[in-house]
């Protein structure tokens, strides 16, 4: 449905918290579910599935900010994101979840991340959301954007374009200072950091185009920028053929 003073299409969601290991709730949010969807499940299983059934996607929320790690979801098949970064979380120093997604990304899930804002209060506005890369604006063409990877992460930054094709890794994106390509494992590439001007030869401040080598084969990668002002993007992983 669509909320006409401001255009915005709303999707009907909500937030399931069936218990989890150490008797810590999971924060599950089923998104794109009917709106009479039931909420109460005893195991994260039983939300997860009842979730798919309905045609709907399920995203794990802030794991940091539950006590909750990679070693716990990997269990959890069907989990379709995970959150990055959650605005409302900084202020208990817990809104990052980096560390756990790419512990997802390394055990071989293809998963990508969301940002939000999570806003409980004014001061928790704007902080972090999610791009979507839909054919238009409709429920069903946001939720297929989402089940089809096409989305990504930000606090402000954008990319405008992302290609890889035959090993070339290509991107444009607003002003940015730092660029990395991150892969599983300790592979990865710099494409520029401030304190790097050996890297200057290969990127200006908002594209950049390069062939990855050969050790990338077979592995996933996704792009990391970061502006002036500290913020993050976070692109979603693409298996390099």
């Amino acid at each position: 449905s669509t909320y006409d003073p401001c255009g915005m299409t709303l999707l009907s969601a909500l937030e399931l918290h069936p218990m989890g290991p150490r008797e810590i709730l999971w924060h599950f949010v089923g998104l794109g579910v009917p709106e009479d969807f039931p909420g109460i499940y005893e195991t994260a299983r039983e939300a997860i599935d009842a979730v798919h059934n309905a045609g709907g996607l399920l995203i794990c929320a802030h794991p940091n900010w539950c006590g909750l790690s990679s070693a716990d979801i990997l269990p959890l098949q069907g989990i379709d994101a995970v959150e990055v970064y959650n605005h409302t979380c900084r202020m208990i120093g817990k809104a990052d979840s980096e560390q756990c997604w790419n512990e997802l990304i390394n055990a071989g899930w293809n998963i990508g991340a969301v940002a939000v804002d999570d806003a409980h209060g004014d001061a928790h506005y704007f902080g972090g959301w999610t791009m979507i890369a839909a054919e238009d604006r409709s429920a069903e063409s946001l939720l297929n954007a989402l089940k089809n990877g096409s989305f990504y992460a930000t606090q402000g930054p954008e990319f405008t374009r992302l290609s890889l094709e035959n090993g070339v890794f290509e991107a444009e994106y607003t002003e940015a200072d730092e660029v990395i390509i991150l892969s599983t494992g300790y592979f990865g590439m710099c494409i520029t950091t401030p304190d790097s001007p050996q890297y200057g030869d290969r990127i200006t401040s908002t594209g950049f185009r390069q062939e990855l080598p050969e050790k990338f084969k077979g592995r996933p990668v996704r792009l990391r920028i970061r502006d002036k002002s500290g913020r993050y993007a976070w692109s979603a992983p693409v298996l390099v053929k």
